[in-house]
């Protein structure tokens, strides 16, 4: 059985192709010295939070669950979920802006019905 080959072959390892650079021809790694701090890249980290400032799983469940009901158009009870944080917790950045993203969709809520 004889295969044709329809195509052309990628390479002619036993022979020269003119078109293909030889291994002197490729460029040469040159070492640079280069101070290793210029290549340090500067990352925002976030400053870790003091133990006394992390929020205790029930509570950060509590806010998720505000998130959720958000998203769902029950801003009412997202508040309500809110609420009922202990009072430490109303200052978190997380509670805080859950609290006005709720606040907002009722204020929306009140104008459309204002309008109908």
């Amino acid at each position: 059985m004889k295969y044709f080959c329809l195509w052309q072959p990628l390479s002619y390892p036993s022979c020269h192709n003119s078109r293909m650079k030889t291994e002197d021809q490729f460029m040469q790694a040159v070492p640079i010295q280069v101070a290793e701090d210029l290549f340090l890249t500067q990352v925002h980290q976030a400053k870790p939070r003091p133990p006394h400032d992390l929020l205790p799983i029930n509570e950060a469940i509590q806010i998720k669950a505000a998130e959720y009901w958000l998203k769902l158009g029950e801003a009412d009870q997202a508040l309500r979920e809110l609420e009922a944080l202990p009072s430490r917790s109303w200052k978190c950045g997380w509670a805080l802006k859950t609290r006005i993203a709720a606040i907002g969709a009722l204020r929306e809520r009140s104008e459309v019905r204002s309008d109908l």
